[in-house]
C-alpha cells in the first residue's frame, strides 16, 4: 500500500509522469494483499511503521 500511495503522490507532484504513476498505482493495488491474506494475518486495521528510506507507515485495510 505504501508504493500505491507512493505513485499517486508522484503523478500529483509531476503532472509530467501522471499517466504512469497511475499505471504503477493500478500495478501495485492489483498485488497488494487480498481480503484473505488480511483476514488470515489477524493485522486488519493496525498500523505498520518503515524504518527505511521511504519512511512513515501504512494502515491494513478492516475487513
Amino acid at each position: 500500500w505504501k508504493a500505491a500511495e507512493m505513485a499517486a503522490k508522484a503523478g500529483k507532484v509531476d503532472l509530467s509522469i501522471k499517466n504512469i504513476a497511475n499505471r504503477t498505482l493500478e500495478s501495485y493495488n492489483a498485488k497488494a494483499p487480498s481480503k484473505t491474506d488480511i483476514f488470515e494475518s489477524g493485522l486488519a486495521g493496525q498500523t505498520i511503521s518503515f524504518d527505511c528510506w521511504v519512511g512513515g507507515s501504512v494502515r491494513v485495510p478492516s475487513i
